[in-house]
């Protein structure tokens, strides 16, 4: 039997599938029709599935969640304010201090000597105003023994000169008499001399008192360049006074110059014994050494950390809460915070601080919470999640906004209005509600829906009134 060409097989190949794929497609298209013809129209549509919830009362609150991490509340380097070498250091890394506690201390034994030095020039300072002062108010009673004396002579000028007119007086009384023969010459001659005596014992004592009052006199003031005024000169007292000073400025002089001497004097030991009191490194706070990073020997620069200092007992706890979270914050409210470092274990705290601006590049604002640390199980730089409760925990039923078919506004005053799809029979329907304030798990409900009933809380922007649904419970 002769053999078919090979190109005649390849043609009936092709035929025989032309002609199967023809048959399946009218079977099909027969198959279509047929079903699309058999049947109500609700078995020929496809039964969306929502997911739904049923309303039951809960124990809600609004509380912020944030990631953090715990810092330092109080945190201390301690520095040199003078320079010098380390001599000895008193407590190390990982040891706990007081306020105040000696660290360490450089040395100091040139500025020791350096004191005495000091000390020994003060004590004589202080001798030497003693003496200044001494012979200074010496002066002063001197000029006032003067000027008392002064007032003495000024009254013996005022006896001679009487006692010197009464002289005169007697004589030419009596050399009228002599005249008349009613006197002997002797007698006369004995009041000539008596006269003569009066008259010198006057111009002595005016004599004697011009010359006590040298430097007692106005035109020495002036002379002086010490301006007079009127009313001292009119008032005995202050006459006197600035006489005294007039006539005892050596001495005070002195006195001042003594006086400086000695407050530099004075000055001088207070800045050694300060600069010997800075020898010393104390802990400005109650602490643990973090660190050392100066051994014995090695030289101390001015400012360079020496110790650092680190509070333990009490911590802070450091997160960035977004911008529209931060009205909802206060300062006292309650954090809990769990530590991945320590299998989650939970700890509370309180807001301290709250910061007054807000990272433009985050949209955040730091908070600080504070944080008990008695046990010294927490340390700085551990990662903590931190919750935040906002608001006093209240029970009621809660609406997730997943079910809301319009969107709340928070800026619209509350009650808010939306709407939900009840579930009922396989079928949904739309109910309108009011809603408040927003909880972690939606809004509380305040009108519209009751206990035990259920709702759409997926697929809500496609569901229409009356449709039917294929609904699955799910854990709100």
């Amino acid at each position: 039997m002769p053999m078919e060409p090979f190109p005649v097989i390849i043609t009936a190949t092709r035929d025989h599938w032309k002609k199967l794929l023809l048959l399946l497609a009218i079977g099909l298209a027969a198959g279509y029709i047929y079903q699309r013809r058999s049947g109500p129209p609700e078995a020929r549509r496809l039964v969306p599935e929502v997911e739904t919830i049923t309303l039951s009362e809960a124990d809600f609150g609004h509380s912020i969640k944030a990631p953090g991490t715990i810092t330092f509340l109080e945190k201390a380097s301690i520095s040199a304010r003078i320079p010098g070498r380390l001599e000895s250091y008193a407590f190390d890394q990982g040891e706990e201090v007081k306020k105040g506690s000696a660290l360490a201390r450089l040395e100091r034994l040139e500025m020791e000597l350096q004191l005495r030095q000091a000390e020994a020039a003060l004590k004589s300072a202080i001798a030497q105003e003693k003496l200044t002062a001494a012979q200074y108010g010496q002066a002063r009673r001197n000029i006032e023994r003067r000027l008392k004396q002064i007032e003495s002579s000024q009254a013996g000028i005022i006896e001679a000169r009487a006692q010197f007119i009464q002289s005169r007086q007697a004589l030419l009384n009596k050399v009228a008499i002599y005249k008349m023969g009613g006197i002997s010459k002797k007698e006369l001659q004995s009041l000539h001399a008596q006269y003569l005596n009066g008259m010198s014992r006057y111009f002595q004592a005016r004599k004697g008192h011009q010359i006590e009052m040298v430097g007692f006199r106005t035109v020495d003031l002036e002379q002086a360049g010490l301006k007079i005024d009127e009313a001292i000169l009119k008032d005995t007292k202050a006459r006197t006074e600035a006489f005294v000073d007039f006539n005892t400025e050596v001495e005070k002089g002195n006195l001042d110059v003594a006086r400086e001497s000695k407050e530099r004097a004075v000055i001088e030991v207070q800045n050694l014994r300060r600069m010997l009191e800075e020898t010393v490194l104390r802990s400005p706070i109650d602490g643990v050494v973090a660190s050392r990073s100066i051994e014995i020997g090695e030289e101390v620069k001015v400012s360079e950390p020496v110790f650092t200092v680190v509070r333990m007992d009490e911590l802070l706890v450091s997160t960035n809460i977004a911008e529209n979270d931060i009205p909802h914050l206060k300062k006292g409210q309650n954090v809990t915070f769990t530590v991945d470092a320590l299998n989650a274990e939970a700890f509370t705290g309180k807001v301290r601080l709250i910061s007054p601006v807000v990272d433009l590049a985050t949209r955040t604002a730091e908070v600080k919470v504070h944080v008990k640390n008695v046990e010294r199980r927490l340390a700085p730089g551990m990662f903590v999640r931190c919750e935040i409760e906002t608001t006093e925990r209240r029970k009621g039923l809660l609406v997730p906004e997943s079910a809301f078919t319009d969107p709340v506004d928070d800026n619209s005053p509350q009650p808010y209005e939306t709407s939900v799809f009840v579930v009922q029979d396989g079928r949904v329907f739309r109910r309108s509600i009011q809603v408040g304030m927003r909880f972690d798990g939606g809004r509380e409900l305040l009108s519209g829906l009751e206990t035990g009933e259920s709702i759409a809380v997926s697929g809500v922007a496609y569901l229409k009134e009356g449709a039917q649904v294929k609904p699955r419970a799910v854990t709100p």
